[in-house]
């Protein structure tokens, strides 16, 4: 007997077996009829199958309205596949063969970007995992365990000089909606198309701050206002059009309605403006992230409920940023190197003078500064003493 799902947490997943394995034990459960050959399910059917269910009614607006452009390519290459054929080395051959094709109606000399094919294989992976959980075609989905292409400047680091030049454009330019929506994503941790697909009903006056209902893992979040960003998006709220119902909102194309603020468009402008290259909106939420854990003594649990992560684990690549905070122990070891080369022009060894208890090596800043401070105190008064005897 045999039967797969994938569910996003340990908890549902050890749930839904224990459920199953009862049925199976009182007889309860089926076993698939292994003789008889099952329909024809190609790639394509599933992908409409897919839009039609409960499980795409579920994700969020902007997502239902990029998936089919991210879905098209796939769907192309693969789209009459019988799902149960489509192996993780067609998921392979896939990224290989796409990422030296060029993007349409580009410049021919340029291959797609690997955060395009990434978006790509997502997709992808969308419909085949459809066909796991709620199908139930296939046992597992080809696409875990294939190494996806990495979003490129996705885990940049940006100095304050790049972030205040980015703003400097914005101001200058008179962007008004770039400049607040910015403003607010750099100091939030909020990630940008949640923020930019944020309604006006979802924003609270007392105290200033913005729920949002659902967010990319499907929980709900708080993003936090300053005074000073409260009344900046107060003051953008009264420029735009009280039709808009999103806090950040771009007009639709055919001038019926709106849609959630292309935040790419004035992003990519600065970026060109200012010259800086592999640099992308989701940096802002990187840089923050990398900020609290290198400037901060914020424990894991109490940045991830700032971000929004799930679990202290998903910040497992932020964590190498702690490192800042041992500043102390490498200028203890820089100042054992500068013992060593006194030594070796003197021959006296620091720890001949050391009181009993006292530490060769201080282990913070101040001990590092106190310890620095004695010599330099000692050696003005031997230089003093050596002057005042040369003058009598």
């Amino acid at each position: 007997m045999k039967e797969a799902r994938v569910f996003d947490r340990e908890d549902q997943a050890r749930t839904w077996a224990q459920g199953t394995e009862k049925r199976m034990k009182g007889g309860t459960w089926s076993k698939p009829d292994k003789g008889a050959k099952p329909d024809l399910l190609t790639l394509r059917k599933a992908a409409v199958l897919y839009a039609e269910s409960d499980t795409w009614a579920a994700l969020g607006e902007r997502t239902r309205a990029t998936e089919p452009s991210k879905q098209k390519r796939p769907l192309e290459v693969l789209g009459d596949r019988d799902v149960r054929s489509i192996t993780s080395e067609d998921v392979r051959l896939y990224i290989k063969q796409r990422l030296l094709e060029s993007p349409l109606n580009r410049d021919k000399s340029k291959t797609m970007s690997q955060h395009a094919v990434r978006l790509e294989v997502a997709a992808l992976s969308g419909i085949l995992r459809f066909c796991v959980e709620e199908l139930k075609v296939i046992d597992t989905n080809p696409v875990r365990g294939v190494r996806r292409p990495k979003g490129a400047g996705r885990k940049r680091r940006l100095t304050d000089a790049e972030i205040g030049q980015l703003f400097d454009v914005w101001n200058m330019g008179d962007d008004g909606k770039a400049y607040a929506f910015f403003r607010i994503l750099f100091a939030s941790l909020c990630r940008p198309g949640e923020l930019a697909g944020a309604r006006k009903e979802w924003l609270r006056h007392d105290p200033p701050q913005i729920n949002l209902p659902v967010t990319k893992n499907s929980d709900p979040r708080t993003i936090l206002l300053t005074a000073s960003n409260f009344q900046m998006l107060l003051r953008h709220l009264e420029e735009q059009p009280a039709d808009c119902p999103y806090l950040f909102g771009t007009p639709k194309r055919s001038g019926k309605g709106w849609s959630p603020y292309n935040y790419r468009h004035p992003f990519d402008k600065a970026v060109e403006a200012c010259g800086l290259t592999g640099v992308v909106p989701h940096l802002s939420r990187h840089e923050g992230v990398s900020r609290l854990f290198e400037r901060t003594n914020l424990s894991d649990g109490q940045i991830a409920g700032l971000t929004g992560h799930r679990s202290a684990q998903a910040l497992w690549n932020y964590r190498h940023l702690r490192n800042e905070h041992q500043r102390g122990i490498v200028n203890a070891l820089d100042l054992e190197v500068s013992h060593a080369i006194d030594r070796a022009a003197s021959g006296a060894h620091p720890s001949l003078g050391l009181r009993p208890g006292e530490m060769l090596l201080p282990i913070s800043d101040e001990e590092l500064v106190e310890m620095r401070r004695v010599p330099a105190a000692k050696e003005r008064k031997r230089t003093s003493a050596k002057t005042g005897a040369a003058t009598q």
